[in-house]
């Protein structure tokens, strides 16, 4: 079991400094930036490419959160796969999938991931989505923070953590710069994310740019895209980074909870 930190606050990703609450959300006493709320949830993306389109996102996480009181947490699930304008069978069908997560991923807590997220200070999950495994880590007396860069999977992670017992610390935010202090947390989980960021990067085996601000001393990833694997086991085996020390394992490769390199 891991204990929640008596203080944390989000940085600044601009110029790394500890944010401040006021009335509109979050500000940087350093550079004066400041940071939009959804309910308690700080938007601290920046302006870089990803896989979902920001205004749409905000506009549907908003619009999400407004009808949140009024449905089950299947049903706020439901809402977000509707808006996709998929057929009822298909939001029923990964309705029920992402209700299982909390369960499912359970078993890979009390399996591989057991080391990374029972650390003193807690994880930090790159990509947590509507929040499976931090919920399935609440359950279980361990505390997780939480980015992602859909506010509106955010709104759903809020309820499921809640729901398992836990207190949400979710921002939306981008791998690429992450609002937490260095340090601030022992291991980083990522599961299911390689897929979703800056994909030149990854495809050139450069995840400096995925992990230069990871504050952790222990990373678990993992990513069931064959064709990734593939190409990532073909480049290399193992390598050495600056800061992080990443294993590869095909046919379904993980990057294994592993120290940074001395």
């Amino acid at each position: 079991m891991n204990t929640q930190p008596d203080t944390f606050c989000w940085y600044c990703t601009h110029c790394r400094t500890a944010l401040e609450s006021r009335t509109a959300g979050l500000a940087c006493p350093a550079c004066s930036l400041t940071y939009p709320l959804i309910g308690d949830i700080p938007d601290l993306r920046v302006n870089l490419p990803a896989w979902i389109d920001v205004d749409t996102d905000w506009q549907n996480a908003h619009r999400l959160l407004g009808l949140s009181p009024g449905l089950t947490t299947g049903e706020l699930v439901a809402e977000v796969f509707r808006q996709r304008g998929w057929s009822s069978n298909e939001v029923n069908d990964r309705t029920t999938q992402t209700l299982q997560g909390p369960a499912r991923l359970g078993r890979e807590l009390d399996d591989w991931l057991a080391i990374p997220t029972t650390a003193s200070r807690g994880f930090l999950e790159v990509g947590c989505g509507g929040g499976s495994l931090l919920a399935a880590a609440a359950a279980r007396g361990r505390h997780g923070i939480g980015v992602d860069v859909s506010l509106e999977w955010l709104v759903v992670a809020q309820r499921f953590i809640t729901e398992h017992g836990g207190t949400p610390r979710l921002a939306a935010a981008m791998a690429e710069a992450l609002p937490v202090a260095d340090a601030s947390t022992e291991s980083v989980v990522s599961l299911d994310v390689v897929e979703h960021v800056v994909m030149r990067a990854f495809g050139t085996l450069d995840p400096h740019v995925l992990l230069a601000e990871i504050p952790g001393e222990e990373l678990a990833r993992f990513a069931p895209v064959k064709a990734l694997a593939a190409r990532a086991y073909n480049r290399a085996l193992r390598f050495r980074l600056g800061r992080v020390l990443l294993l590869f394992v095909c046919p379904l490769f993980r990057i294994l909870a592993c120290k940074k390199p001395a």
